[in-house]
């Protein structure tokens, strides 16, 4: 029986971005990469105290299109739904993509991948600063491909 799913960018998803972000990647992962890629990645988030917003461009349905993330020390402390209009007054970094990107993404397309082909661009923030952290962004963003997501209909699907 697989676990229940939760409807992406809904409340309830937004937590369990939250959470998933601060587990990290599980065991399984960390042991198909060198312990000192996930120290350089340990030391990343410990400098890192940000507002990361990740919106998507097309989303199906009604409601709020970003998901922010409050991060200090590198650790999730505040995960909120906004509309995208307001979100680039609010954070340090925003990601932006399509909701195919997206939809790819959380169906288990490679993160690094996906900022390295621009399906999720830096729309606001520091380039340079943000690459300087590139790989901790791309760990974390596939912790949260192990959320159990509903993916909503798309017109284009």
């Amino acid at each position: 029986m697989s676990p229940p799913t939760t409807r992406f960018f809904s409340p309830q998803w937004a937590a369990e971005a939250c959470a998933a972000w601060n587990a990290g990647p599980s065991a399984a992962v960390k042991a198909t990469k060198l312990q000192k890629y996930w120290d350089w990645i340990e030391d990343a988030r410990q400098r890192t105290d940000a507002t990361l917003g990740l919106a998507v461009e097309d989303l199906p349905g009604a409601g709020p299109d970003c998901l922010l993330l409050r991060l200090e020390k590198g650790l999730c402390t505040r995960a909120e739904l906004v509309a995208r209009s307001e979100a680039a007054a609010r954070v340090t970094y925003l990601l932006t993509g399509t909701y195919a990107a997206w939809r790819d993404l959380m169906s288990g397309y490679d993160a690094g991948k996906t900022i390295m082909y621009r399906k999720l661009r830096l729309e606001h923030g520091e380039l340079l600063d943000f690459f300087k952290g590139a790989y901790m962004w791309t760990e974390s963003l596939a912790c949260l491909q192990t959320i159990p997501t509903e993916l909503p209909a798309s017109e284009l699907s």
